[in-house]
């Protein structure tokens, strides 16, 4: 199964990433995947393209949120973040800036 294979391979260089992470204290190496982005990119381009945008406007990374088509991206930093939000609002992207909270 092709879909199988895929998967496999992503989850494998996934682990990789992370192990290699670990080593070097580089965060911004870890490689995300989503298996369902082949499926859903297929028909959903404009998904696809705000992936590659975000990427263009300096997220560490980008990844398609669970079934899709949401995308978010992980800047550095909000410097970073605040910026790709107005661009990407002004080609008509509903976009919004997060931060993630720590636990206590």
């Amino acid at each position: 199964n092709d879909f199988k294979d895929e998967r496999d391979s992503a989850h494998d260089r996934a682990l990789t990433s992370v192990l290699e992470s670990a080593t070097t204290g580089d965060a911004t190496s870890i490689e995300l995947y989503n298996v369902f982005e082949n499926v859903v990119f297929k028909t959903c381009f404009k998904a696809e393209s705000i992936k590659e945008q975000m990427i263009t406007l300096g997220a560490n990374h980008a990844l398609m949120s669970g079934s899709g088509p949401s995308v978010f991206g992980i800047f550095a930093d909000e410097l970073a973040a605040r910026p790709a939000v107005e661009k990407l609002r002004k080609t008509g992207v509903r976009a919004y800036y997060a931060e993630s909270v720590a636990r206590k």
